[in-house]
């Protein structure tokens, strides 16, 4: 029964297992070949055009980033500018009110919307000076950033009910997370850590930098104007006939493709099953090749066993 279970073993001698070996490997270094002549063909061609557009955009990045910077500036200091104008103070406190916020977690927008509710409230006591409110205290002061201010370092001063009280009246609700801290902040111990940054100087850099923003959008509206005046003038009848016929061209293409659609999605259907077949081809042919090897690995071990050749099915080599 035995021999009958491995009468095909010993059609496989080790010069069979040899000449296998040899042309799995010879087969498997073609392969091998052929996948570096492409890759070499790749680099050598549009490979090297794309590591040379990749090291022209690399060359480029530190300009591109540096143009960010300048138009991120520009629009910082004039957003504080006019937002210091609204809130009829100086660019400067403006901007620290802010960082403060920014320490607690709290976007420059957000901090300017509280600030603009309590300006809302505070006109609001201005138009009826009859209405009881918690901020008829500050309808005399000009400055609102101040004013803001100097009403929360009150706010903190009275207890929790009463807090979530005036919240509710000023703002329209009880303000939770990043905003709550930024309401309790210890805007003392906060003002230490920006020690040798001063408020005047940082008014006069952003009233330089909104001067060069206005210039800048100024040589940008001539710019545009001028090359609008340019195309203009470069433009002509036959332009837009030859754009025309450019247009048509294109729709017909659309509609052939259009009426072809079915064509198309079948040829899509083919190229998808055939990739599908290609890769499961690919799978199973590994999986053949580990189990093959895996497989001449164990025969060799079974033909060179001795209890084998004492059967007479054992290699005689050894």
């Amino acid at each position: 029964m035995f021999k009958e279970v491995l009468q095909i073993i010993p059609q496989l001698s080790s010069g069979d297992l040899a000449n296998m070996e040899k042309a799995l490997g010879s087969r498997f270094t073609k392969i091998a070949k052929s996948f570096g002549k492409g890759l070499l063909a790749t680099l050598t061609g549009g490979g090297v055009a794309g590591l040379a557009l990749g090291l022209v955009d690399k060359l480029l990045n530190p300009l591109k980033e540096v143009q960010e910077a300048i138009d991120k500036t520009l629009n910082r200091g004039s957003d504080l500018a006019v937002q210091a104008k609204q809130f009829n103070t100086t660019a400067g406190e403006l901007a620290k009110l802010q960082a403060f916020g920014q320490a607690k977690g709290l976007e420059p927008e957000a901090v300017n919307h509280l600030i603009e509710k309590f300006q809302s409230a505070v006109s609001e006591a201005i138009a009826d000076p009859t209405k009881q409110t918690s901020v008829r205290q500050f309808t005399g002061q000009k400055d609102t950033a101040q004013a803001f201010f100097d009403f929360i370092q009150g706010l903190q001063k009275l207890d929790k009910n009463k807090q979530i009280q005036v919240q509710q009246e000023v703002f329209g609700e009880k303000q939770i997370l990043r905003m709550s801290e930024f309401l309790n902040a210890d805007f003392e111990k906060l003002n230490s850590k920006f020690k040798g940054i001063s408020t005047e100087a940082i008014t006069q850099k952003v009233e330089k930098v909104d001067n060069l923003d206005e210039l800048n959008k100024t040589l940008g509206a001539v710019r545009g104007l001028k090359d609008f005046n340019d195309k203009a003038d470069a433009m002509n009848k036959q332009m837009i006939v030859l754009r025309n016929e450019q247009e048509k061209r294109q729709l017909e293409i659309q509609n052939k493709q259009l009426s072809s659609y079915q064509n198309l999605q079948n040829i899509e259907a083919a190229s998808t099953e055939i990739l599908n077949t290609v890769k499961e081809g690919i799978l199973k042919l590994t999986d053949i090749v580990l189990k093959l090897t895996h497989f001449t690995e164990n025969f060799k071990k079974l033909m060179n066993s001795s209890w084998l050749r004492r059967l007479g099915l054992g290699s005689k080599e050894d």
